[in-house]
């Protein structure tokens, strides 16, 4: 059943969104919630053109009609559970940005995330559905990189800009290729390597600016 996957600061953040994102009651929250955990659950074990409303209702212990007072679709239901995890993703990059964390902060950050539900983010690596899920955190990763190293009221060149799309292209394909087991290393390896990315290609974004 769905309830195992209600812990942690993954689905807080996800009943966050919920709440403060639309007009739902803690009624409808909670029935969203149970869908999105049902659908997480099922991601896990199969590809996303495998699954059924049928059976996600079932796991959600919830009826057709009511899933479909929330989704059109499962389709509707993935780009919805893609823009939480992009905006899950985002607000640890602000956070980094605001509180003026350190790069190996932020991926530490991100790796408790994915830690928590690595079955997930696993899945999510290696179903290419998800493509665009990752081109979004690519581009908040540029724009974010763009925004810190920037000179102040300069335009940015754009050299600039793609070199910070190079690097946040790089970090991104990085956690890709760990997440589908072609890297033996460890997450804290991981993050350090994602960390030395990001300050050494910034080095080289404020040479170039």
């Amino acid at each position: 059943m769905y309830e195992n996957v209600f812990y942690g600061d993954f689905m807080n953040k996800i009943d966050n969104a919920l709440y403060f994102s639309n007009n739902y009651d803690r009624r409808q929250i909670k029935t969203k919630k149970a869908i999105i955990a049902a659908f997480i659950t099922l991601l896990q074990q199969k590809n996303i053109s495998k699954i059924t409303i049928t059976e996600l209702s079932k796991i959600a212990d919830i009826d057709r009609k009511t899933f479909y007072l929330h989704y059109s679709s499962i389709e509707d239901l993935y780009n919805d559970l893609g823009t939480m995890l992009v905006s899950l993703v985002k607000e640890i990059i602000f956070e980094y940005s605001n509180e003026q964390k350190t790069p190996y902060q932020l991926f530490v950050a991100i790796n408790d995330i994915i830690s928590e539900k690595i079955d997930l983010f696993k899945s999510i690596a290696k179903n290419n559905d998800f493509s665009d899920f990752m081109m979004n955190i690519k581009d908040i990763l540029s724009n974010e990189l763009i925004r810190l190293y920037g000179k102040e009221n300069t335009a940015a060149s754009e050299r600039f800009k793609l070199t910070a799309e190079f690097v946040a292209s790089g970090t991104v394909a990085m956690y890709l290729r760990w997440l589908r087991g072609d890297a033996d290393i460890s997450m804290d390896e991981l993050a350090l390597l994602a960390a030395e990315m990001i300050t050494n290609g910034a080095s080289g974004l404020v040479e170039i600016i």
